[in-house]
């Protein structure tokens, strides 16, 4: 489990708040002045009918530790933090910062927060924050309007009847959420394995929940080998695809295009975020189960981590996030794990 676990470097959850709702005191705010920092909130560029994503920049006029750094955010000017009904994602551009990091004076920090939950088609006023024992500093005020769509597909139902929200990204249209299926699109069924060495021996297709306890199947999805994905019968439902190589590239790739750049992990959400991140994808509580661990581990909890086929259906490949660089990391085969599966529109 240690050769895998998603190690955040830069990411953290922020808060957002909205001012129609009762006030919930945390400390006095203060001036930047008296507080030796200056906040920059910069112009918002990057925006869709659910999220946006908010660049700010803080230089430091004292030594200082543990500040705390965020944006806030309300349908109302002169945003707060009082309110924390929201939530977003950190992520910091200077390489090697952290949010526990010390800083000394002259010290200047650039950072991203990716922010969603938002309505369509609405006005939204920004404030860039910086909070420690003393009090809260507030940056200059923004201001953006949302898209009028958020990009929802129609949706899709297995042969189970399980019904799957999707989001069309560039020109895909995802899953967005893990395959819940227990059977091929032609009805047949694929057999449930608890048992480790059953699994570990199997040469046909099978399914599992993590830590074999059905109680994830909702939040999880379910989690199936190599011999189910690559199966003729189709575990996608009728019209999907298991995701290839080609599909997580054209993801990617359409992430950059968006401005999103390395910040891949943050606009798709993660297990720390529990939310749908910018584009409602929900890469929220992935899992993975290994065949062949010495140490004896068999089920690990993932932010993000689904099978892949590649173009010759030939190599066996997983594809999960790297958290430390903010991309997708393929060809993972590490003690021959399974993976939870996302389809893909044909």
């Amino acid at each position: 489990m240690k050769k895998i676990a998603i190690s955040i470097i830069a990411l953290a959850l922020l808060t957002g708040c909205k001012k129609d709702e009762p006030a919930k005191e945390k400390s006095s705010n203060i001036d930047q002045e008296e507080l030796l920092v200056t906040l920059n909130t910069l112009p918002v560029e990057t925006t869709n009918g659910r999220g946006a994503v908010i660049k700010s920049n803080i230089s430091y006029g004292q030594d200082g530790f543990n500040f705390e750094l965020g944006v806030c955010w309300s349908t109302s000017p002169s945003p707060t933090v009082d309110n924390q009904s929201n939530q977003g994602v950190i992520t910091f551009t200077n390489a090697g910062n952290q949010i526990q990091a010390a800083y000394n004076i002259g010290d200047s920090l650039d950072f991203s927060t990716v922010v969603f939950g938002l309505l369509t088609n609405t006005k939204y006023y920004i404030r860039s924050f910086v909070e420690t024992v003393n009090g809260i500093a507030y940056g200059n005020e923004e201001s953006f309007t949302t898209a009028s769509s958020n990009n929802d597909g129609t949706g899709v139902i297995d042969f189970d009847g399980n019904n799957y929200k999707t989001v069309i990204i560039g020109n895909q249209e995802w899953m967005a959420e893990n395959l819940r299926a227990s059977k091929y699109a032609n009805g047949d069924s694929i057999i449930n394995i608890e048992d480790s060495t059953q699994w570990s021996n199997s040469t046909s297709g099978a399914f599992c929940w993590k830590n074999n306890n059905e109680v994830n199947d909702t939040n999880s999805g379910k989690i199936y080998n190599w011999h189910a994905i690559t199966d003729a019968r189709n575990i996608c439902p009728s019209g999907w695809h298991v995701a290839n190589k080609n599909d997580w590239d054209n993801l990617v790739n359409q992430l950059k295009t968006d401005g999103f750049e390395d910040k891949v992990y943050s606009a798709l959400g993660s297990m720390h975020d529990l939310g749908t991140g910018y584009y409602g994808f929900n890469s929220d509580t992935g899992s993975v189960r290994y065949s062949n661990n010495p140490n004896g581990l068999e089920f690990c909890n993932t932010s993000g981590a689904w099978w892949s086929i590649e173009e010759n259906g030939s190599i066996k490949s997983g594809e999960f996030f790297n958290a430390s660089g903010n991309q997708f990391f393929g060809n993972y085969t590490y003690y021959d794990p399974s993976f939870n599966v996302r389809c893909v529109k044909d």
